[in-house]
This record gives C-alpha cells, structure tokens and sequence, in this order.
C-alpha cells in the first residue's frame, strides 16, 4: 500500500473525473490490485512520456468504466457507420408498399448525411437480393426463371 500511494502522488496530475459515486482514485487503486504486471507497466509509461488521457484509457479499457468529464469525452467517440449491402445495378424494392422496382444507378448522401439511391432517401427499403422468392417482385422472378431456362 505504501508504494501504491507513493505512485499515486506521482501521477496526482491526472485531472480527477468521475462517475455517478466514484471518483478516479478509486479507479486507480483497483487497477493496481488486478491488472497485469504488462498492464501496470503500460500506464506508466504513458504517464511518465506525459499522455495521461491515454495512461487513463488504459485504466478505463482493463476496468471496462466510462468517466464523466471533459477530458475523457474523446473515450465516448463511437464511430458509427450504416454499411449497406447495395451497389450499382442491384434492385431495391421502394413506395409505401415496398413494392416498386427501383434500380440503383447513384449512391450518395443528402445534406443530413443520409444514404440515397437516385437522389432519393432509402432509409425504408428492402434490398431485393436478400428477400426470399415469396417476397421478390413479379418481373424479378420471370427475369430469374428466364435465365434458368436459358442456362
């Protein structure tokens, strides 16, 4: 415990932030109890090269909490993406019924950075490829049976 707390007046620098009943010392403490001899290494050498936001993530990734304060809002940062399965020539199916046949020629993004197909939002679509034969439009389904026969 004495060279614990000797290691805490060393990196007492470290803006105190906390969470709802808990502040940082105690997160700390914990991270010396349970983290690896790899681990305990690692922060200290970030907070000996003076990066005390990354020496604290890696006290926060080990113990797995989320720090309320200003200089851990960089640690939220999710970044955050909609991966679509669609590219040029595929069918969606569009309208309120999510019946009408539309052709992907143009990807894009509005101005709200919304993805659209042709210029138009496709937030409530159904990627034709992915549905099952009873869900597929008529002319898809002559357009496949065609090519089986003709294979």
């Amino acid at each position: 415990m004495k060279k614990l707390m000797e290691n805490w007046r060393r990196y007492k620098r470290i803006a105190e932030a906390s969470y709802d009943g808990n502040i940082g010392f105690e997160e700390t403490v914990r991270f010396y109890q349970t983290a690896p001899k790899e681990k305990i290494a690692e922060f200290e050498a970030l907070l000996d090269s003076g990066d005390e936001k990354s020496a604290m993530g890696v006290v926060l990734d080990f113990l797995d909490v989320s720090l309320h304060g200003d200089q851990f809002s960089h640690m939220k940062d999710v970044a955050e993406a909609i991966s679509l399965d669609i590219e040029v020539g595929d069918v969606l199916l569009g309208g309120k019924y999510k019946n009408k046949r539309i052709e992907v020629k143009e990807i894009g993004e509005d101005e709200l950075g919304q993805p659209t197909v042709n210029g138009k939002p496709i937030l409530k679509v159904r990627i034709e490829k992915h549905l099952p034969d009873d869900k597929k439009s008529k002319k898809t389904l002559d357009m496949e049976r065609d090519k089986e026969d003709k294979s």
